[in-house]
């Protein structure tokens, strides 16, 4: 793929109001956890990782927008053309949203004027981002915008997708496996490689289809999410040796730590040191189509001030059915030298 230069990030989480906050805590392994109106079937309060948006006054499609515009508005500039919005969003169950007037409320709030004949919505979950990054590489190659603002927001907090994913016995309760409900919104600046402003590049890009889903009969190996980070990797002309880094969208159930796990064995690399490996969830909470968006923001944020070691970090993304995917985010060439320990 042609690089992509992230020139800014953007993020709103319970983690932190701003990229900077988000990214910090991390890095820091700093967890901002609490108790949510919500209880379970025992009568305790369901714990989550909430923003500080009101839950009662602010709810379904509005938070989804007010999130997202939160976070747009901290990595925009001011363009004298349009650029393009990419919205990844929830996949949409029983037409709880229409991703395209989410879409819409979104480009309404913008600081810059928006191309909303090359801007779309990606209601794809935490997949969806992958789909988002080509459909940006496609708009900037071919000069059909001058920016690109590919973002997601999502919300695990809000009372459809909590009721939901309790039912459905998907959450954290007391010693039970199970995912922290997040919420939020991420955002990146993609333009052409080649500003003095890049924080990072997008350098490799790939999708696979996992032969083993959840639900599957057999358990997953990690075959798909290898295949597409090997792919990635080959598309970024980079070896499995020059990663410096992880990022998975593991949330904390067994299988997706399972998957995770067999997918990073099947690719680490045999050099010392060996890779860190980064769980942002462990901060958010699980956020959903935000996760990818944030996992790019924090990528080329921890290359760029070489809280990882480069040239290069993978993204891991997983579906709910068998999508899996893969971006290389490499350092640019301004990244600021290692900190004396």
């Amino acid at each position: 793929m042609r690089p992509l230069a992230i020139q800014a990030v953007g993020a709103f989480t319970g983690a932190g109001t701003s990229a900077a906050r988000a990214i910090g805590s991390l890095r820091l392994a700093l967890k901002f956890f609490g108790e949510l109106p919500t209880l379970d079937a025992n009568g305790d309060p369901i714990i989550g990782a909430p923003t500080p948006l009101d839950l009662k006054r602010v709810a379904g499609v509005e938070r989804l927008v007010t999130m997202a515009a939160l976070a747009l508005a901290e990595c925009a500039t001011k363009h004298d053309s349009p650029a393009a919005v990419l919205l990844c969003l929830p996949s949409r169950v029983d037409d709880a949203f229409v991703p395209a007037d989410v879409l819409a409320a979104l480009a309404g709030e913008a600081r810059f004027p928006v191309d909303h004949a090359a801007s779309r919505a990606f209601a794809g979950g935490r997949a969806a981002v992958f789909q988002a990054l080509a459909e940006a590489e496609r708009l900037l190659s071919t000069r059909r915008v001058a920016a690109v603002y590919l973002g997601g927001a999502d919300s695990l907090i809000d009372v459809e997708p909590l009721d939901g994913a309790l039912r459905a016995g998907l959450l954290k309760i007391g010693a039970a496996e199970g995912f922290v409900p997040g919420e939020g919104a991420a955002f990146v600046r993609l333009g052409l490689a080649g500003d003095e402003a890049t924080l990072g590049l997008v350098t490799g890009l790939a999708t696979a289809s996992e032969p083993a889903p959840r639900g599957a009969a057999q358990p997953s190996s990690g075959q798909g999410l290898a295949q597409a980070g090997r792919a990635a990797l080959a598309d970024a002309r980079l070896g499995i040796g020059e990663l410096g880094a992880f990022f998975a969208d593991a949330s904390g159930d067994r299988f997706g730590l399972r998957e995770a796990g067999m997918a990073l064995t099947r690719l680490h690399p045999r050099a010392q040191p060996a890779p860190e490996v980064w769980y942002p969830a462990t901060c958010t909470g699980e956020i959903g189509a935000a996760t990818g968006p944030f996992a790019l923001a924090a990528a080329a944020t921890f290359l760029y001030r070489r809280v990882c070691q480069g040239p290069a970090a993978l993204v891991l993304g997983t579906g709910e059915g068998a999508a899996r995917g893969a971006a290389v985010v490499s350092a640019p060439p301004s990244a600021h030298p290692p900190r004396r320990r």
